[in-house]
């Protein structure tokens, strides 16, 4: 069976210092994604610009929770823990909640 990618990159403010913007983060998942056979379309790519990692609010962050458990992604790929999430007990939340859904998450760059 084919895995059904999808990707997730946020920033907390487009201008910064030090991180990566959204197009950055984006191209190296799908680089990542490339290198290993993964093809994502458009419609996976998760996005949060200018929203903070602490809120579990998140408009991109909802499209991609209801995505998981829908069963339409079942391998997430994000750049780092902290872009996921920046609060551990959130992160372990979320972590739990593809884990139960059978999406593995795949962190590119896990500083």
């Amino acid at each position: 069976m084919r895995a059904r990618v999808g990707l997730y990159a946020r920033v907390a403010a487009p201008d910064q210092p030090g991180a990566r913007s959204i197009e950055q983060q984006v191209e190296q998942l799908r680089a990542y994604a490339r290198a290993q056979g993964w093809t994502v379309p458009a419609e996976r790519v998760y996005r949060d610009e200018g929203v903070s990692g602490l809120w579990a609010d998140r408009p991109g962050l909802d499209r991609l929770r209801a995505a998981v458990a829908r069963a339409e992604v079942d391998l997430l790929l994000v750049a780092s823990p902290d872009r996921l999430a920046r609060d551990q007990a959130l992160l372990a939340q979320l972590l739990g909640e593809c884990e139960r859904a059978g999406c593995r998450v795949v962190f590119t760059d896990p500083r």
